[in-house]
């Protein structure tokens, strides 16, 4: 993500990174070009004397400030989701430094609300379009040991089943790994959503045991 060979130009490398850091903590790409400037938090107050990097994922439909042509669309639940400190702090230079030069060259001298903005072009200052976000993601296709059918929801399928991983490993089970999953994935309280990563996790497992009963046979 930080290969300058791949993503060369000083202009768009800090946006896309970004990008990708945030699909990388389970969003949507259609969360992700939603995101406003007002939907990143430094200092969300957990409690007394605690706080916490977040980000808010809205669901703005048929939103009158979005300009795209075709709008993204938040196809999860709202909900508030924890992000590294490092991340929300990258985020906030972002918006004033590199974000803040393209809304300044906008010839229509228009604002937009909206976090990820074209940093170049005809198009300099407008809010990034699907198409687009593709291509940043799509540079990755084959490279660094991925696949070629590496698309944005790969990233959130890999964060959602290192989840289920993690609380697996802490020694939780069923409802107790239902309850924190839903609110990370932002899904419906009955979502049969988790279940689909523990389908992974027990496939991951079977083959390895596979693999580990045939190296043995192998030696036998």
């Amino acid at each position: 993500m930080h290969d300058e060979n791949l993503f060369s130009n000083d202009a768009t490398r800090s946006r896309d990174n970004l990008i990708l850091q945030l699909l990388d903590q389970g969003l949507r790409a259609g969360e992700v070009l939603k995101l406003r400037v007002s939907d990143v938090n430094d200092a969300y107050q957990l409690d007394r004397g605690r706080s916490r990097a977040i980000v808010t994922v809205v669901r703005r439909a048929n939103d009158i400030d979005d300009e795209r042509v075709i709008e993204p669309a938040v196809k999860t639940n709202p909900g508030m989701l924890p992000i590294p400190s490092r991340l929300a702090s990258a985020l906030i230079r972002y918006v004033l430094d590199e974000r803040r030069a393209a809304i300044d060259s906008r010839p229509d001298g228009l604002e937009t609300p909206y976090l990820f903005v074209n940093q170049q072009g005809r198009f300099i200052g407008r809010p990034l379009g699907q198409r687009n976000l593709n291509r940043i993601v799509a540079k990755l296709k084959g490279r660094f040991g991925l696949p070629e059918s590496f698309v944005p929801c790969t990233l959130r399928h890999t964060h959602m089943t290192e989840l289920y991983d993690s609380l697996l490993a802490k020694g939780l089970k069923g409802k107790e790994i239902q309850e924190r999953m839903v609110p990370r994935g932002r899904w419906a309280p009955n979502s049969n959503m988790p279940s689909h990563y523990a389908a992974r996790s027990l496939m991951r497992e079977a083959a390895e045991y596979v693999e580990e009963r045939d190296r043995k046979l192998k030696h036998a």
